[in-house]
């Protein structure tokens, strides 16, 4: 909820209804040059955006994950604790990463990165390891 509200709060200020563009900045359609944005700060609306994409591409799948998990038995307290992990990691990613520098290069980006990833295939391949006996295994 708080990462929907940064968009539309981000929207609002820049006037922007629909896409990342904002009206009140130009939209070069030759990304060639010396200014290509290599160097330049994204823009507080695309930060928005690409940190509320980014929880919807990735924590649906964890939490499928930690359902079929549960539904063959696992843990609930292991199940609790890789979830705050997968917490902590987004929030980690976005906070103390993406919003930390203007380049969003900041080393919160990649902790938060390489926590989603490793929650995401413990929590996958946890809950393949307790339905092996569907497989004949």
């Amino acid at each position: 909820l708080l990462l929907s509200i940064r968009v539309s709060r981000q929207r609002i200020a820049t006037n922007t209804l629909i896409g990342s563009a904002s009206k009140n900045r130009p939209v070069s359609s030759n990304n060639a040059g010396p200014s290509s944005g290599a160097d330049e700060p994204a823009d507080s609306l695309s930060v928005a955006m690409r940190s509320h994409a980014n929880f919807a591409e990735n924590v649906p799948f964890a939490l499928i994950f930690a359902g079929l998990a549960e539904l063959n038995g696992a843990d609930r307290r292991v199940l609790n604790y890789a979830l705050l992990a997968l917490l902590v990691s987004k929030v980690a990613h976005v906070e103390a990463g993406m919003l930390a520098r203007p380049d969003g290069a900041a080393v919160g980006r990649l902790v938060g990165h390489l926590g989603t990833q490793v929650t995401l295939v413990g929590l996958a391949g946890w809950a393949a390891w307790l339905a092996r006996g569907y497989w004949g295994f």
